[in-house]
């Protein structure tokens, strides 16, 4: 089942919709909420919304060099699902350990 997640938001990326939350993966996999947190938890080491922003990050690591030129940094985090920059700037510090201005500095 934990496989099965994984693909989801690989594939259907459902992180880029802001208000997507835990109640939501769980009703999609017809399991209780409490299982769902409880299998995140334990066999990807994070939490719901850590994990669902390190999607998120990702997405926009990979999508800011085309759309960088057109958008500003905040469209594009907004674009991944972030619904605050203050979330998206935590976020991203804490999967890459660095800033969005220094991660992409030539």
């Amino acid at each position: 089942l934990i496989q099965s997640m994984k693909n989801y938001m690989i594939h259907e990326k459902p992180f880029l919709n802001s208000d997507f939350q835990i109640l939501d993966l769980a009703h999609y996999f017809k399991i209780p909420t409490h299982q769902c947190s409880a299998m995140i938890n334990q066999l990807i080491g994070k939490n719901f919304r850590d994990w669902i922003n390190s999607h998120r990050v990702d997405y926009f690591i990979k999508t800011y060099p085309q759309k960088s030129p057109k958008l500003t940094i905040d469209a594009i985090a907004f674009e991944s699902g972030f619904s605050s920059m203050t979330t998206f700037y935590r976020a991203f510090k804490k999967e890459t350990g660095t800033m969005p201005s220094n991660y992409f500095q030539d």
